[in-house]
């Protein structure tokens, strides 16, 4: 979790796996076919503070996981934008299904990785 004085967005890669494993707990929660969600949502799932400079660099991680297929966009907001994770995806059938695959996707390989740490 967030340590004392330290800034959470100093390191990319610590924010891209505290986003994924955000995504991985909403994923895990849910009780229905799919999850929505802002990036303003992940910071907070993520105990991070939403600030304005870290939501922008959450809504870019967000983009990365939408490019490789992971996320989709669900819709833009005067809010932000919000984005959805289908039965579908491959993160939810690694979440929810166990379903692990081979990939050349480094998030997905380091969501395997957190899913095995938890067995």
């Amino acid at each position: 979790m967030r340590q004392k004085n330290k800034v959470p967005y100093s390191s990319y890669e610590e924010l891209k796996q505290s986003v994924v494993r955000a995504i991985i707990k909403l994923i895990s929660r849910s009780r229905g076919t799919c999850v929505t969600f802002t990036g303003k949502k992940i910071a907070l799932t993520a105990n991070l503070p939403p600030q304005p400079v870290l939501l922008t660099v959450i809504r870019s991680i967000l983009e990365e996981l939408r490019k490789e297929g992971l996320i989709s966009r669900y819709s833009g907001r005067s809010h932000g934008v919000r984005y959805i994770v289908t039965n579908n995806s491959p993160l939810w059938s690694l979440v929810k299904k166990r379903h692990y695959v081979e990939t050349k996707s480094t998030t997905l390989r380091y969501a395997q990785a957190l899913l095995l740490e938890e067995i």
